[in-house]
């Protein structure tokens, strides 16, 4: 069982064809996925990925995002499962969350942490190794998630522990790993 958890990872004011994007691949290729060649990667993506910023409202004054195209520059890095529990996920609603969730969809990438509700937020990432499960749930501050209402699992309700806690008492994973961004 080979897993290795990266830092936050956001593409912000960076073009996908720039010569800091290439760099960044470059550093990549030789000073990770060099040493970790068969490791399952899991990072935190702190940025949205839009299309078209334009199209939608931000929510908070200095939203963090990126082109879409960095959906498919996670998956050339091997980055196939991200964390989305952190507080830029939701800096241009639940259109940019779902806009976001889309693009990661499109280039097979598994994402946790975060949805349109709480049942959505609290599903774990859960990923097999031989004859192992692993769950890894995702909390974050805010936006909390409620019962209609989006954002991600919350590090501040009980209500997340107690979920993380059944989850576990019913067995339904081997090892269960809480990642948390604050």
């Amino acid at each position: 069982m080979s897993l290795l958890f990266l830092p936050d990872i956001s593409f912000h004011n960076i073009r996908a064809d720039s010569n800091l994007a290439k760099k960044i691949k470059k550093s990549f290729h030789s000073k990770i996925l060099k040493k970790f060649p068969k490791y399952t990667f899991v990072a935190n993506l702190e940025c949205v990925l839009l299309k078209n910023k334009n199209k939608l409202r931000k929510l908070i004054k200095k939203p963090l995002h990126s082109s879409h195209i960095f959906s498919k520059f996670l998956r050339k890095l091997n980055i196939n499962n991200v964390c989305l529990a952190n507080n830029h996920t939701f800096d241009y609603g639940l259109k940019g969350f779902q806009e976001t969730a889309k693009h990661l969809k499109n280039s097979n990438i598994s994402f946790f942490g975060a949805g349109k509700n709480f049942l959505d937020a609290s599903k774990p990432l859960c990923l097999q190794f031989g004859k192992k499960k692993i769950a890894i749930f995702a909390l974050s501050y805010k936006p909390e998630a409620g019962k209609s209402l989006c954002g991600v699992m919350s590090l501040k309700q009980e209500k997340s522990i107690k979920f993380i806690k059944k989850f576990k008492k019913e067995k339904k994973c081997d090892y269960v790993i809480v990642y948390c961004h604050s």
